[in-house]
């Protein structure tokens, strides 16, 4: 009885306070506007890599200066107008991702979470905001950026220091990552409640962006031959002691060896690529970091970029 009582006090205090709120919003709030929203298109200007700028879906969020949600739409496609009350505003977008519903307010939105299993490589999650002054019928770009990033193996050069590196027979099996967080949140700041190829590839629970495997005719044919086929995978951020790694999977003289590369970081809207050397045997297990001088490789983080191009209305 006590917590009802308690509850029941909340409930009449946020009213009066919602009230003393809408009592401060200025007369003009309440007239109707249409809103037109629009996001920049997203381009890496890479031509080479996988198409990674897709809009499937865009949810637009409209709130007050409160911070109080006021009216959301949600469609499949590349458009999207709608009916808006004057005033200072807050515009979230969130692009290919299932839609939010309930959302009372942008900081619980921020709080929001969705799963790695809703992104392709072609139509990755994005999401942004934006302030303004709604003041009569107004078109706004709301510049969105990727939750997701990308980590790119460029290259793999043998260079195996073994006694008779002539009778030694070597492949690469398949390139993946392990250790991937399955969930992130809009806002950032999240730590992963669960992940994908934990510790090791898990064939029963994966997906097409973290696996690649490698046909045996595409290996090099000298230790001393380079790999130069990109792959390219994508994971969400993971700032947590359960690293994300990207992981060479090799055969060597019958027998299995790991090449995994540590990322100490997972940044959202980040690509990672590596040129890796393969110094001397890998280890055991894909979730063994490397012992000094068994591999070395370079690596290139930079941004996706965002461009500031042609308009698209949605």
């Amino acid at each position: 009885m006590i917590k009802k009582i308690y509850f029941a006090a909340c409930a009449a205090a946020a009213l009066v306070g919602c009230n003393e709120k809408m009592a401060e919003m200025p007369e003009n709030a309440s007239e109707s506007v249409q809103l037109t929203v629009s996001v920049p298109i997203v381009s890496t200007k890479v031509m080479s890599t996988p198409p990674e700028d897709g809009v499937e879906t865009l949810q637009i969020l409209v709130f007050n200066e409160y911070g109080l949600m006021e009216h959301t739409e949600y469609k499949t496609g590349s458009s999207i107008t709608m009916t808006c009350t004057t005033g200072d505003k807050t515009i979230a977008a969130i692009v290919n991702a299932p839609k939010e519903t309930d959302v009372l307010t942008l900081d619980e939105l921020k709080e929001r979470t969705f799963d790695l299993n809703v992104l392709t490589s072609e139509t990755l999650v994005m999401f942004g905001t934006k302030d303004v002054t709604l003041s009569a019928n107004t078109e706004v770009e709301v510049p969105v950026t990727r939750i997701p990033a990308r980590v790119v193996l460029s290259s793999v050069t043998f260079d195996l220091q073994l006694a008779q590196p002539e009778k030694v027979s070597f492949y690469i099996n398949a390139v993946y990552l392990v250790n991937v967080a399955a969930n992130a949140s809009f806002g950032g700041g999240w730590t992963p409640k669960d992940w994908y190829h934990l510790g090791r590839y898990n064939e029963s629970r994966t997906l097409d962006f973290l696996y690649d495997s490698v046909a045996s005719a595409a290996a090099p044919t000298a230790l001393s031959d380079t790999y130069e086929t990109p792959h390219y995978f994508y994971c969400l951020p993971n700032n947590t002691e359960t690293k994300t790694r990207l992981v060479i999977e090799t055969m060597i003289a019958g027998e299995i060896y790991y090449y995994p590369i540590t990322l100490d970081k997972v940044e959202s809207n980040k690509s990672y690529s590596y040129n890796v050397t393969l110094n001397h045997l890998g280890t055991d297990s894909p979730d063994k970091p490397l012992e000094f001088g068994r591999a070395t490789f370079t690596v290139d983080v930079k941004p996706w970029e965002v461009l500031d191009t042609e308009d698209i209305v949605l």
